[in-house]
């Protein structure tokens, strides 16, 4: 295998200047080097070697080298050319295959361009953050010169001594939020993201042991969207060697590990809308159909027209890719041919052609990218490309971990999977209904039935179909709305006729597994079961009013004359209010056990939380709490997470100020909101706020939300002590965790983790 080498010193002699020398200055080496075969893939290694000047240094990078095998290698403090201080000394090199062109290089960068097969050309640069924090600004401008010169694939890599959030370190002081405000400025202002990894969360330690351990992530890579696009699979590792205080940092654009082959599943095309040949195939499966199909036979159809559409599409559409190539050509080659002859035969078609395969390039990509806000027209292929690249690096399942905790991987993972739905979907068996029922006041009358029995009517399914968006989230047999509404007049009496049967599967990575009858009506995801829950909710209410006519409870008056409440019902949360006492409590536990096997709903204790008047001695309140199998801590002690609060609102310790936040999800108005309370030890209000939120995709997000927008109010108060209080535990491990936050907010997490660390 041959080798390239580039080395680039810190020395004054060779820069001519102890500060960051120009770009453009004389290289060691100008212009493409010459390669006899470009590769189809690239894997890069980055390392802060910190000497390679002994023996050590020297075998720990031959072992790496054999090991990683990387096309691309990039040294940091090599210490093997003049130098500055103890520190310095850049050097990259690379295989004889690869083609590489030196376009710069500095102190603290080496920028070069990499080609590889069918003339793609990406461009790589090798950076080491200034190690002095005063001067570290210097390397961010530079970086800043370089995303200015040109536009096309960037990867960044290196030791930018840097973090990017706070906890990318561990141990020592806090790192300034002006230097990482800095950081990630610059990734803001240069378009980069960064790019993950595997493996050890940090790649520098201090040497030392104990309380004075230090660790954090400064080797890192950074790319642009073109360069995702590029390597959409690629993976960033985070390496193992005995030598040096930084670990190395691999790029993979082939990631070795072993993954089950998936046949991509079949997805109907949104471009195939107004051919008749689509029509015509759809007709001619669907004229087979018998007279009665039920939900299987319907199945069996529909992926009928899948394959048929697909053999269709590789004959009639293709690489979309390709024959818009094709099309450009030719309307460029009658352009050169109108341009030397009068004759503009065929010069109207091709341009139609050309439009036509460029209006299909975006519908296709817009599809995939499932971007939602954008009109007709709006041709940013890549935008639409780099979106749809970027879900599909991201939408794999590699591993769950059950309950215990314990992780599991491909067909444990599956399992694991498929038992858990069938959990959610199964009915707990309900049985006893009859007292519960007898209880419930009658409130459809014979008229209102009459009404609810009416058939199906054909027109009102298709006003909801069409109420749907046509390509987003498309089934298991890979037929968005847009298919059914389109070719309504077709399918449409065999769907209505089948529609009462349901079967279920689990779609793991693009392959389906399990099979699934539901038995259970009120599940979470199911746009029916809040209505469902509030069917089921009117026995709860019966039981309560009953016992409470028989004054075998007893709630509370607000003030003298008022009515007895002993009960408050919300969408996710219920209220009871009752004596303090054994015989009340065993008898709340009979009810809700009734209404438990009524209902087959399930009282959930770990979310279960009690509230003591002043006049309930301590006594009395373990008792209470130890028949309801519940926990309690104190205010000032926060050492256990999984307890549960069960006192009152606690004014703050002296010289904090405690902020309560809360969120709430609107689902029948589609709204979700933020509400934030600032109170001082005496517990008056300083500041209070409300906020409408959009795009809120479940409880744990509009929690993590109101959190940081009660930190971003907090912020400019100057306030030096602050007590942060909401009530979702999952929010509060993910705050609590040392490790970037993987939950469905984590962007906003470490954002208020960051923020946190202000106060």
């Amino acid at each position: 295998m041959g080798l390239a080498m580039f080395s680039s010193s810190v020395g004054r002699d060779e820069v001519g200047s102890p500060s960051i020398p120009l770009l453009g200055e004389e290289p060691v080496t100008q212009g493409p080097i010459p390669s006899p075969a470009l590769p189809t893939t690239i894997k890069t290694l980055c390392w802060n070697s910190r000497g390679l000047g002994n023996p050590l240094g020297i075998r720990a990078l031959r072992d790496l080298i054999t090991r990683e095998g990387p096309d691309l290698l990039f040294l940091q403090e090599t210490k093997l050319i003049a130098r500055v201080g103890h520190s310095g000394g850049l050097s990259l090199l690379w295989n004889f295959e690869l083609g590489i062109e030196l376009k710069s290089y500095s102190r603290y960068h080496i920028d070069v361009h990499v080609k590889m097969d069918d003339l793609r050309e990406w461009r790589f640069t090798g950076i080491y953050g200034n190690p002095e924090a005063s001067n570290r600004v210097s390397t961010w401008n530079l970086i800043r010169t370089l995303h200015s010169i040109e536009q096309i694939p960037w990867l960044l890599g290196g030791d930018f001594n840097e973090v990017l959030y706070l906890h990318e370190k561990w141990g020592g002081r806090p790192r300034s939020n002006t230097q990482i405000g800095a950081f990630r400025e610059l990734l803001f202002v240069c378009e980069l993201r960064d790019l993950g990894f595997r493996g050890p969360n940090f790649t520098w330690w201090n040497g030392r042991e104990g309380a004075e351990h230090i660790s954090e992530r400064l080797d890192r890579y950074l790319g642009n969207s073109s360069f995702y696009c590029l390597f959409s699979l690629a993976v960033v590792l985070n390496g193992t060697v005995a030598y040096s205080d930084h670990l190395p940092v691999v790029f993979d654009s082939l990631y070795s590990r072993p993954r089950p082959l998936v046949r991509r599943p079949f997805c109907f095309e949104a471009m195939w809308v107004g051919e008749e040949r689509c029509e015509l195939i759809i007709d001619q499966v669907w004229n087979n159909r018998h007279t009665s199909l039920g939900m299987e036979e319907v199945l069996h159809l529909i992926k009928g027209c899948g394959e048929e559409l697909a053999s269709w599409n590789k004959v009639s559409f293709g690489q979309v890719r390709r024959k818009l190539n094709e099309a450009r050509n030719e309307l460029a080659r009658l352009h050169i041919i109108h341009s030397s002859h009068s004759n503009t035969g065929g010069l109207g078609r091709a341009r139609k052609e050309f439009q036509m395969w460029l209006e299909r390039e975006e519908i296709m990509w817009r599809q995939r990218s499932r971007v939602q806000c954008l009109k007709e027209g709006d041709q940013n292929n890549h935008y639409f490309h780099s979106k749809a690249s970027f879900r599909k690096r991201k939408n794999v399942i590699r591993s769950v971990k059950d309950d215990g905790g314990l992780w599991y991987e491909d067909g444990q993972r599956d399992k694991l999977n498929v038992d858990y739905f069938k959990n959610l979907f199964t009915t707990s068996g309900p049985r006893n209904q009859e007292h519960v029922l007898s209880l419930v006041d009658r409130r459809i009358t014979a008229e209102m039935n009459v009404e609810l029995t009416k058939p199906f009517v054909a027109a009102k399914e298709k006003a909801a179909l069409d109420q749907m968006h046509p390509t987003k989230a498309p089934g298991l047999d890979g037929m968005p709305a847009l298919f059914f509404q389109c070719y309504w007049h077709i399918i449409g009496d065999s769907i209505i006729g089948a529609v009462l049967d349901s079967l279920h599967t689990v779609l793991i990575n693009g392959s389906a597994q399990g099979s699934i009858v539901p038995t259970r009506g009120i599940r979470q995801g199911d746009p029916l079961s809040p209505y469902l829950f509030l069917f089921c909710t009117e026995g709860l209410i019966a039981l309560l009013r009953e016992a409470e006519l028989r004054r075998q409870l007893v709630g509370v008056k607000v003030c003298h004359g008022a009515p007895m409440v002993t009960h408050l019902l919300f969408a996710d949360d219920s209220l009871l209010f009752c004596r303090a006492d054994v015989a009340t409590t065993n008898f709340i536990q009979g009810l809700l056990d009734e209404y438990e096997v009524a209902s087959g709903q399930m009282i959930n204790k770990s979310k279960t939380t009690m509230v003591f008047s002043k006049n309930v001695d301590a006594v009395k309140q373990r008792e209470l709490l130890q028949l309801w199998g519940v926990h309690t801590f104190q205010p000032e002690s926060f050492n256990n997470p999984g307890d549960v609060y069960v006192s009152r609102w606690q004014a703050p310790i002296d010289g904090f100020l405690k902020l309560n936040v809360d969120g709430a999800i609107f689902a029948d108005l589609r709204r979700a909101g933020v509400g934030v309370v600032l109170r001082d030890m005496r517990g008056v209000i300083v500041m209070a706020a409300s906020k409408d939120e959009e795009d809120v995709d479940g409880a744990e997000t509009i929690e993590s939300i109101a959190m940081l927008r009660g930190l971003q109010l907090c912020l400019p108060l100057g306030i030096p002590k602050l007590i942060l209080e909401f009530d979702c535990m999952n929010v509060v491990r993910e705050l609590q965790s040392t490790e970037a936050s993987m939950a469905s907010a984590g962007n906003v997490i470490n954002d208020a983790k960051m923020l946190m660390g202000r106060f």
